[in-house]
């Protein structure tokens, strides 16, 4: 590391230099300090190198949350490998192309996804080595195999401006593209989080989002740079999740919907103390907003951000303003512009674009792409917005060329899931649209045309999608209708259907 490099090893070896007997990491009955994380990492990142990873290396992770999880995080760190953690509801399609793309010399996988792992292993000939996130079984060594040397390595000289983690977002064109997170992209982010919640040593989050999502490893990061305390959930337990509230004092969480909405019902049948809750960030219906600031102490943070800005663009907080998504970060220099890249005035809708050291590095091995997103040295969200008077950001949809909907927070393209319908047999035409749902906020809705002599019942086709992708891309609803309307040009009228067949 050079003179004025900072990065996500720097800030465990702060931690274990000035916070050492501080608890770092819980997770079910263990408990670790800082100085023994530090101590965990370094053991991990010497046995990575004595098995061949170097700097660069891809380290693939198919697993649920753990201190293994985390340890593998700050290994990579130290010695400048890049962490590819994969959405493990990814169908085995999915998970195949992901580790295809990034070729990881080394894979990491929990004990329930042996199975999975082994079944693609004939493909996967870039593959070396096999680990299990625990016990060893069959191909996969144990985890603590890579823990036996307590011998320092040579330093490896790593920047702040060097990969840390591939994270794949929604596939725009039917495959999900890689977005290169550097070590100083996360913590530009961690220093938006701790400046506007201000974060401090006695914060406790408690982190059941899944650690492959921007929006837990953001958050973790964050804690763990203010030297905070990381409560490890495997998934989401609502009555796990409020004993760790009640016991561990956890002061914040990010959330997608119905989480905050399970956790306040089972709080009010348990009786649990949610006293200690600060803040609460994340997406959320109104009304489960507030219920929560009047029954607890906290306050919903609302904001824009998406993987490719490091999880943070806007921030605000939902009671000042209710409906925005607050206003630009410190680090953040945003512009909204017209299809020609021209800037619109404050109550004009244009692109949501972006300019930063939270921007991204690119997408991997998609440079066309990347330059695309990149023009005019900004990079393009695809997202829509508007500045009211007072700065305030309000999120006003998607371009047209990303189409995106997201039910219970996980991003889907309707491409992806026109192109899985299109080969069922009996299906002419479709379109994919997002339609309101209490339950995740946003569900997904097909709008089918069937051919001639062709009949399915909804559940069917439903199934269908839901055994070809991740189950979470599947339609929740099915019209079936004569023709899809059309624009001028001959395309679907993608806008008309949202209006015509809009409703749930």
């Amino acid at each position: 590391m050079a003179l004025y490099d900072f990065t996500i090893y720097s800030i465990i070896e702060r931690n274990a230099k000035h916070l050492s007997e501080r608890t770092a990491l819980i997770w079910e009955d263990r408990s670790i300090t800082h100085k023994a994380f530090k101590e965990r990492v370094n053991r991990l990142a010497t046995g990575l190198l004595d098995g061949g990873i170097k700097k660069g290396d891809r380290l693939g992770v198919l697993a649920q949350n753990s201190i293994e999880y985390f340890t593998l995080y700050g290994a990579a760190a130290q010695i400048g490998a890049v962490m590819v953690p994969i959405n493990w509801r990814f169908s085995p399609q999915e998970i195949e192309y992901i580790l295809a793309d990034t070729t990881p010399g080394f894979i990491f996988v929990d004990p329930e996804f042996h199975q999975a792992i082994n079944d693609l292993a004939p493909n996967l000939n870039f593959v070396e080595k096999y680990f299990s996130m625990f016990e060893g079984q069959g191909k996969f060594q144990p985890f603590d195999f890579l823990m036996k040397r307590n011998e320092a390595h040579d330093k490896i000289q790593v920047a702040s401006d060097d990969p840390f983690v591939i994270i794949y977002t929604a596939a725009v064109t039917g495959k999900p593209r890689g977005a290169i997170l550097s070590h100083g992209n996360l913590i530009t982010a961690n220093t938006e989080y701790l400046m506007f919640m201000g974060i401090q040593e006695r914060d406790v989050h408690l982190a059941f989002l899944p650690l492959y999502h921007i929006a837990c490893l953001g958050m973790a990061m964050a804690v763990l740079h203010a030297g905070g305390k990381n409560i490890i959930m495997s998934k989401f337990d609502k009555k796990i999740a409020l004993e760790n509230i009640e016991k561990e004092g956890v002061t914040l969480f990010a959330n997608f919907p119905p989480i905050l909405a399970n956790l306040l019902e089972e709080a009010e049948v348990s009786s649990r103390n949610l006293s200690s809750l600060r803040w609460v960030m994340g997406i959320e219906q109104p009304d489960i907003i507030e219920k929560l600031e009047k029954e607890t102490n906290s306050r919903f943070v609302l904001g824009y951000g998406q993987t490719e800005v490091s999880g943070v663009v806007s921030l605000g907080v939902f009671s000042e303003k209710p409906g925005s998504a607050g206003k630009p970060g410190l680090l953040i220099e945003m512009k909204l512009v017209d299809e020609y890249d021209r800037e619109v005035e404050a109550g004009k809708v244009g692109e949501i674009t972006v300019r930063g050291p939270g921007v991204f590095k690119g997408y991997w091995q998609l440079e066309e792409e990347t330059e695309y997103t990149f023009r005019n040295e900004w990079h393009h969200t695809g997202d829509l917005g508007r500045f009211d008077h007072e700065g305030y950001l309000w999120y006003e949809g998607r371009t047209p060329e990303k189409e995106l909907i997201k039910p219970g927070g996980e991003n889907v393209y309707p491409a992806e899931v026109e192109a899985i319908i299109l080969e069922h047999p009996a299906v002419k035409e479709v379109c994919i649209i997002g339609v309101p749902d209490s339950e995740w906020g946003e569900a997904i809705k097909a709008v089918c045309v069937l051919k001639s002599g062709q009949s399915i019942e909804d559940k069917d086709l439903i199934e269908f999608v839901g055994a070809r992708i991740s189950r979470y891309k599947k339609p929740k609803f099915v019209d079936f209708i004569q023709d899809l309307p059309k624009t001028s040009s001959g395309s679907i009228d993608r806008e008309k259907i949202k209006t015509d067949f809009g409703a749930p």
